[in-house]
């Protein structure tokens, strides 16, 4: 087996890989590509994307559009005729450069210029792809993505609609909007469904089964850039890039979610940096990440766990504690940045991230018999916030002990605050309370600090 790596810098590499029964591999063969220049900057351009074709060639894509069908079988030249870019730069996501080995077209999304598709003719002395009128598209693209069996061409925008591009007759419909521009795009293996990801942390799937494709379901994680995704092999989970250093698993991606449950998604932490590019295995068994932190992970994947549903949070922050509220209604959960997830128990929608003043971490949580979510930082602030509240939380002029736990009083109105410097209790009015001042329980011991509170 021979595994083959286009580096950036402009060489192909034909790495033999070791046999099981460990015997020494041959040594690694390279092939050195043609160089370009970037006539935007005069730097030398790298290569962005490498496909395999039959018989030995492969096609390799640089990032100011030049491109090449690479022979690594051929005794006289390597390289069949290249082309130059442009003056054209492509978006830097793995997503905007898209070949369909059946029809044999290259998609490239640019910068700077419209969506372009070229013919690509590995055959005779002198391969080469040559550019074409196919697309008609006036509007720049940001990713691209032709469906399994080179038939269509799903275009994600800067302005987050996506639009698919049929081949054969040149008709372009418009199937999907999203809040931001479509970093990512992806079809599944039977081109039944696409899955398109945006800038503002949209994941949408769209049943393109039918002569009309339509919105099927979709997740949300807010404030997270979903630069990369990828289908599972012969399945129906999706893999993304999540949390920015994270990557998540969502499970049965294509297939509605019962009422009354949230979408399964399972999360993978290892990288230090931004994730931005994911593959499988061709089993489907495992899963490679790649990020800015110069790390390459394999994720081997465990049997399906028998959890029937599942709560995900994007946010990069650590979970410190949590809370049901009294009815069972609400789930919050604070983090170590000061932030405050809030699920709906009812509902299958994503969970809202509330951000107080204070960025300080949280120490405790407490919900009121009305729905009111009170939290303590470790800066000793006091936040409230509404059970459906998505903007800045009150934070109560009274400061706690560093350390202190918080509960509500039965009447809704007050906080019980411990205070750890002379055992005292604080009964604090809230926002709903402001005529009453701060009262105090003696210490319940004299010496002894109070810490819990119910």
């Amino acid at each position: 087996a021979v595994v083959h790596i286009a580096t950036a810098s402009g060489t192909l590499w034909a790495r033999p890989i070791a046999p099981p029964s460990g015997e020494s591999s041959a040594s690694p063969v390279s092939i050195e590509l043609p160089k370009f220049e970037r006539t935007q900057d005069g730097n030398i351009a790298a290569v962005q994307r490498l496909f395999q074709l039959p018989d030995a060639t492969f096609l390799i894509v640089w990032d100011n559009d030049s491109r090449a069908l690479v022979r690594t079988a051929s005794k006289g030249t390597p390289y069949g005729k290249p082309s130059g870019g442009q003056d054209r730069t492509l978006h830097p996501s793995p997503h905007a450069v898209s070949f369909a080995p059946q029809s044999r077209l290259l998609a490239t999304a640019a910068v700077d210029r419209p969506l372009q598709i070229y013919q690509c003719a590995p055959e005779g002395l002198r391969p080469q792809c040559t550019k074409t009128n196919l697309s008609g598209e006036k509007q720049r693209a940001q990713s691209v993505a032709f469906d399994p069996a080179g038939r269509r061409l799903a275009v994600g925008h800067d302005d987050g609609s996506v639009r698919l591009f049929e081949i054969a007759t040149g008709e372009t419909k418009s199937i999907s909007q999203l809040s931001g521009p479509v970093l990512s795009i992806g079809w599944r293996a039977d081109g039944k469904a696409l899955a398109v990801g945006s800038q503002t942390g949209e994941v949408v799937i769209i049943d393109a089964s039918k002569p009309a494709p339509s919105e099927k379901t979709r997740l949300n994680a807010p404030d997270t850039p979903i630069v990369a995704l990828a289908w599972r092999p012969g399945g129906k989970d999706l893999a993304y890039t999540c949390a920015r250093h994270a990557v998540c698993l969502w499970i049965n991606a294509s297939e509605t979610e019962p009422a009354g449950l949230p979408h399964l998604v399972k999360r993978f932490e290892g990288h230090t940096n931004a994730v931005n590019r994911l593959a499988w295995s061709p089993s489907g068994q495992s899963l490679a990440s790649a990020g800015t932190d110069g790390k390459l992970n394999i994720w081997a994947l465990e049997p399906e766990s028998p959890a029937t549903s599942a709560l995900v949070s994007h946010s990069g922050a650590t979970f410190r504690t949590l809370a049901v509220s009294l009815g069972g209604e609400f789930l919050a959960a604070g983090a170590n940045d000061g932030s405050i997830s809030i699920w709906n128990l009812a509902t299958r929608e994503p969970p809202r991230l509330v951000r107080p003043k204070s960025p300080s971490e949280v120490l405790s949580l407490a919900w009121s018999t009305q729905n009111r979510l009170a939290a303590i930082h470790e800066s000793g602030a006091i936040s409230l916030v509404g059970s459906e509240q998505t903007a800045m939380p009150e934070e109560l002029s009274f400061k706690a002990s560093i350390g202190s736990r918080i509960a509500w009083l039965d009447d809704g109105e007050r906080l019980a605050v411990p205070l750890r410097d002379d055992g005292r209790i604080a009964l604090v009015p809230t926002a709903t309370d402001k005529d009453k001042t701060t009262q105090f329980l003696d210490a319940v011991k004299q010496g002894e600090v109070p810490w819990g509170l119910k």
